[in-house]
């Protein structure tokens, strides 16, 4: 399957803070060479060269062209530097010489670079001297033929040619940009992160039945249908709770397994509130805390934690002991218990599915949060005895070849996947849920014994 094409605005606003960064390393960057570079001055002399003899004087351009290359060489300025008895490397020298055949002209241009105006006049007059002494020399001897090369004096330069420094800064800031475009494409395409309900549908093969929108104000609506009953994320998870009704063309699952490719997705936080979102319909629901690795529910809401679900199932308790009701509500919990050293094994054992079998004559809906597929087997051992399974995937997080990999987990069970979830996700102004009653979250009562991390958030 192929990703959806994502727009290059898309891109800028998924990967804004990349460009922004890059940009300001690009000023920072000019800033400092606009500050640190030092005045250079520029020095020219022109030269004429006129071979004597028969020497034509389409010879002589062809000729000066072909010397044009050669006098930006340590050959022309090694004798420079003993002469003059620089401090520095003729290759150095060589690197601030430059020098262009005039077309159509048997003249040469000579350049030199200096730090010094003055400097920069010398050298280009003593690198001029040596290329007529060097013509000198290929020409022959001969006393009354002319010097075949004429130079021009080269006079001391009176303003610097370093570039403007805003010139320098806005240069920088220009590479930046450029470079922080490039690498927002590259990590944007590198990212295969389903980031949208039609990623996450593609990426799976599933229906999605829902988006959860992130949520800041979590602590103070911590359970959506009991402690915001009219923001966004309540809506999300009765959109959610009617489309695993209808999944199964219409009979529903009553023992649906919440889980997750890795840790992180949101799975118990979406568990929980789906299963709050089940008895605010009518029914009678259990959500069973199945992850024993790392059990978040009955913390969150301020249930006892040492007895629960290990409890029944060692022999130490009846389900009646242990089932609690967050603020006596319809909704039941059965705690995970005490860890077990062997959670996959107790519970792939026959003594939990003889207890999911009886939460299931009991209760209309029972809903169990697990653990993520892809770390342990613990979810594993569970699934043959459940009606559905329920996928959440975290926007922009879970990489798409690990959500297909917990797909084919799933399938290789033969449990039937009701569909996936996208937690934490960014509608932006596409805001599917709260159509318009009701009033504000922040002015709304909140159930403090309802904490719990929900998917609009981590686990």
């Amino acid at each position: 399957m192929t990703r959806g094409f994502r727009g290059f605005p898309g891109v800028l606003a998924r990967r804004w803070r990349t460009v922004a960064a890059l940009a300001l390393a690009g000023l920072l960057a000019g800033g400092v060479a606009a500050l640190t570079a030092s005045a250079a001055y520029e020095a020219s002399t022109r030269v004429l060269y006129s071979p004597g003899g028969d020497g034509s004087a389409g010879s002589a351009r062809e000729r000066v062209r072909s010397y044009a290359g050669i006098v930006a060489s340590p050959r022309f300025t090694a004798p420079v530097v003993r002469e003059l008895r620089l401090d520095e490397s003729p290759d150095a020298v060589a690197g601030r010489v430059r020098a262009r055949a005039v077309p159509g002209t048997s003249l040469l241009d000579i350049t030199v670079t200096h730090g010094d105006p003055h400097g920069a006049a010398r050298l280009a007059n003593a690198v001029a001297a040596e290329f007529g002494a060097q013509m000198a020399k290929l020409e022959g001897p001969a006393r009354s033929r002319p010097a075949p090369v004429v130079a021009k004096r080269a006079t001391p330069p009176g303003a610097p040619v370093s570039r403007d420094p805003v010139l320098t800064v806005l240069a920088g800031v220009f590479l930046g940009l450029c470079a922080g475009l490039v690498a927002a494409l590259v990590r944007d395409r590198r990212d295969t992160a389903p980031r949208t309900v039609a990623d996450l549908a593609d990426a799976t093969g599933l229906p999605v039945l829902g988006a959860v929108p992130y949520d800041p104000d979590t602590g103070r609506a911590p359970l959506a249908c009991l402690g915001d009953p009219y923001g966004e994320r309540a809506e999300a998870h009765r959109v959610i709770r009617a489309a695993t009704g209808f999944a199964r063309g219409g009979e529903g699952a009553r023992l649906l397994v919440v889980t997750s490719a890795l840790p992180g997705e949101g799975k118990s936080a979406t568990a929980a509130d789906l299963a709050a979102a089940f008895a605010e319909g009518g029914a009678s629901v259990c959500l069973v805390e199945a992850d024993l690795r790392r059990p978040r529910i009955a913390a969150a809401c301020g249930l006892v934690r040492e007895a629960g679900l290990t409890t029944v199932l060692i022999g130490r308790a009846e389900l009646d002991e242990v089932l609690q009701r967050p603020a006596g509500g319809a909704l039941s919990v059965l705690a995970a218990g005490p860890l077990p050293p062997n959670p996959a094994e107790l519970l792939a054992s026959e003594r939990t599915a003889r207890l999911l079998a009886e939460l299931r004559a009991r209760f209309d809906v029972v809903v169990l949060d697990t653990a993520p597929l892809l770390n342990v087997a613990d979810t594993t051992g569970l699934l043959p005895s459940a009606d559905g399974c329920l996928l959440a995937v975290r926007a922009g997080a879970t990489p798409r070849a690990r959500v297909a990999e917990a797909v084919a987990a799933v399938r290789a069970v033969g449990t039937p996947l009701a569909g996936a979830v996208l937690t934490m996700a960014d509608l932006g102004s596409d805001r599917r849920y709260g159509y318009g009653n009701g009033r504000a979250a922040k002015d709304r009562p909140v159930r403090p014994e309802m904490a719990l991390p929900h998917a609009g958030q981590p686990d």
